[in-house]
């Protein structure tokens, strides 16, 4: 029998039992105090004790943000009403198959996406009930987000030495709480996996490069993609970009932290046109270095990782001559131009033109497909969403710890077409993989008719299984069935699962001595 009602170090909590009384859901449990009132814009503190049974049958409100999608998303993830928004967003979930304490069973622990300004913790996509009946105790965590998560500012540094980082810190206590706590649902405190996706991953990467985060975690899955090149502002930019921001929304930048801590949590969201605070901040702390891999390098020894990419979702355009570059006006020619630029030398170098051939047809596509395995500029998204440099992510710290290991994935499965976007702009052959697309499979959580219209077929319902069997077997044993990538090798998840192993052939040779450059790895 799944367990009901469980006694957690703050009190009783109790869940959801399912109908074949083989899992329970506790939708809603408070890990923190309420970052409200007098805490906003401070650090996470523990919860609170309670008496009685606190009731986790329902979910709780979003994080406090500017609501907003666009398609696909707003017909794959977010089609269903919003939830209602509030600063108290300090809770997790917890599902679980376990019916004793005693089990032990491993725990993952999920980040969602939507950078770090929005989404929820309970969103569809990443519904947890095939991992859990496969054995694995799944959390995932809300926390603050935008300007409530990032802000910073002179007089709320005043206070502690610190500020800005309080989404962050509500990361670290979540899993503190997790800790303490978990093994009363089943879970085993000491076989702990971390995952996110997108902005997601930038949160679970960072708290493996943070010394806040050891001890909390045995490892780490990253989606779209390993951060461990990005870059962080320091204390001081990030507070004259406070004072920006508030003057934006039309508050006084020089306001007292009490007068700030007063005002309707709406006042900090009024300008949208302006950008919201939500970077983490190298406050030298928890973030100790101003670029993650520095951080990754001292840090995240003995932490095992898997990390993937979706195919087309970086930007071949990025930092070129060519942004903006449309499919249709896309050709050939505009092809070599673009390489030529992007890479100077080493186009004669590998004989570009020989290794790589296009027609007008096809040129746009490849481009895209060359992006995504790591032939691309820096821009925006691509130091991260890029193959290449998560296969040398595992070679570069296999030189600082011997037992370290790094599993690569590309995700490279269309999702079946909608009737309605046939020939459209969100047609499967012309958005690809997208963004964020990898999760109905990384999680099980395909459904008939869920996603409303989504004509899910069996190839999709196998890659899925496919997928969840590898995610949970690392999740138990850190290892997802096929090699590390220190020499190259990766999975690839198309409409099958296929290994590739090692660096082989003048393309990957190119791709490497590209990333390894453009990069500095």
């Amino acid at each position: 029998m799944a367990l009901e009602i469980v006694r957690t170090k703050n009190g009783l909590v109790k869940g959801v039992v399912s109908e074949d009384h083989s899992r329970t859901v506790f939708r809603k449990i408070p890990y923190a105090k309420a970052p409200v009132g007098g805490m906003r814009f401070r650090e996470a503190e523990m919860a609170d004790a309670w008496d009685g049974v606190y009731d986790s049958t329902s979910w709780a409100p979003a994080e406090f943000q500017n609501l907003c999608a666009v398609p696909p998303y707003i017909k794959d993830f977010y089609f269903g009403p919003w939830p209602a928004l509030s600063e108290d967003c300090l809770y997790l979930s917890v599902s679980t198959g376990a019916s004793s304490e005693e089990e032990r069973r491993p725990v993952y622990v999920w980040f969602h996406g939507g950078g770090l300004s929005t989404g929820f913790y309970f969103e569809p996509e990443f519904d947890p009930e095939v991992l859990t009946r496969k054995g694995i105790v799944v959390v995932s965590v809300g926390q603050r987000l935008n300007v409530f998560g990032y802000l910073a500012l002179p007089q709320l540094r005043d206070e502690n030495g610190r500020c800005g980082n309080y989404g962050f810190t509500d990361q670290l206590m979540a899993l503190r709480w997790i800790r303490d706590n978990i093994a009363a649902f089943g879970g085993d405190p000491d076989n702990i996996t971390i995952g996110g996706q997108s902005g997601g991953s930038l949160k679970v990467c960072m708290m493996a490069g943070s010394p806040a985060g050891k001890g909390l975690f045995r490892r780490v899955i990253a989606h779209s993609g390993l951060k461990w090149q990005q870059h962080f502002k320091t204390l001081e930019d990030a507070e004259e970009e406070g004072k920006a921001y508030l003057e934006a929304c039309g508050i006084d930048p020089e306001i007292s932290a009490e007068e700030l801590r007063a005002l309707p949590p709406t006042s900090f969201l009024l300008n949208v046109q302006a950008r919201v605070p939500g970077e983490m901040i190298c406050d030298g702390y928890y973030i100790p270095h101003p670029v993650l891999k520095d951080c990754l390098t001292e840090y995240a020894k003995g932490t095992d990782f898997i990390c993937g990419t979706c195919l087309g979702e970086a930007d071949p355009f990025a930092g070129t001559a060519f942004s903006g570059a449309e499919e249709k006006t896309f050709g050939k020619d505009a092809f070599y131009a673009l390489y030529r630029e992007i890479l100077g030398p080493l186009y004669e170098k590998y004989d570009f033109e020989k290794l790589v051939t296009v027609t007008d047809k096809d040129a746009y596509r490849t481009a895209r497909v060359l992006a995504t395995k790591g032939l691309a500029k820096r821009g925006r998204v691509n130091f991260s969403r890029n193959l290449m440099a998560a296969r040398l992510f595992g070679s570069h710290m296999k030189k600082i710890d011997p037992s370290f290991r790094n599993y690569v994935f590309l995700f490279s499965h269309f999702l079946p077409i909608r009737e309605e976007d046939q020939g459209g702009p969100y047609d499967p052959e012309k958005i690809m993989a997208y963004h964020s697309s990898d999760l109905f499979y990384a999680f099980g959580s395909l459904r008939e008719d869920l996603p409303p219209t989504r004509p899910w077929k069996d190839t999709d319902y196998a890659l899925a299984e496919q997928m969840t069997d590898a995610f949970s077997s690392f999740m138990k044993d850190g290892d997802p069935g096929w090699p590390s990538s220190e020499d190259g090798s990766y999975a690839e998840f198309g409409d099958e699962l296929i290994v590739r192993s090692g660096f082989t052939g003048p393309v990957d040779a190119l791709l490497r001595e590209f990333v390894s450059e453009e990069y500095e790895i």
